[in-house]
């Protein structure tokens, strides 16, 4: 079951701004990022992106190679189909 803790802020305090969120499997704790933070957090999903972005043209080219392979043995396999045969 979930269950959402609100944390009172302490005495004389100033809140924080931090978030908990906790159930039976363990604590999420959300905070605010600073901008340091956030340009790690950038760097990350842009480094991300950038190796999804290869690994899928890698894929690309891999299958424009399969699609030339599978071309060239159908042209060769038709043009290969009266060879042997007696032409009327």
């Amino acid at each position: 079951m979930h269950k959402v803790e609100i944390l009172p802020p302490d005495s004389g305090n100033q809140p924080d701004g931090r978030v908990y969120d906790s159930w039976e499997r363990g604590t999420v704790k959300i905070i605010r990022l600073g901008p340091l933070g956030g340009m790690v957090m950038m760097l990350a999903v842009g480094m991300m992106f950038a190796f999804g972005l290869v690994f899928l043209s890698g894929m690309l080219l891999i299958l424009i190679a399969a699609f030339v392979i599978l071309g060239a043995s159908a042209y060769v396999a038709n043009r290969l189909r009266g060879v042997g045969r007696l032409r009327r």
